[in-house]
């Protein structure tokens, strides 16, 4: 019964979390000095964890033909559902900034809904 009462715990936990729609700025924020649990993973070897298999990221090159752009996005959205995209032309730094423009707004203007 421990084990079903850990995992409704952690369950209301994610859930809290993910209802205050704050994300990582919300919990840096929120002054915490530890990382919760539901954002921890258990080392490996440890009891009740399962070996790992590796996995590669399909990585999609924007300088190929589009023909075979729009498969290879096919097929890693159908395999595992997320790829990386290379030759993109997108400069990293303003990307950057971007992101961090963003993390500085408030909550009500990252969170319309």
């Amino acid at each position: 019964m421990a084990a079903k009462d850990n995992y409704d715990t952690a369950a209301a936990l994610v859930k809290c979390h993910h209802e205050s729609r704050g994300g990582v700025r919300g919990l840096v924020e929120s002054v915490t000095t530890s990382m919760p649990p539901y954002f921890q993973s258990p080392a490996p070897g440890s009891p009740g964890v399962e070996k790992t298999t590796t996995f590669a990221m399909p990585i999609i090159d924007l300088s190929l033909p589009r023909t075979a752009i729009v498969t290879l996005v096919g097929d890693a959205a159908r395999t595992c559902g997320i790829f990386y995209v290379i030759n993109h032309g997108v400069d990293a730094g303003a990307a950057v900034s971007a992101v961090r423009a963003f993390h500085k707004l408030p909550l009500a203007s990252r969170s319309p809904l």
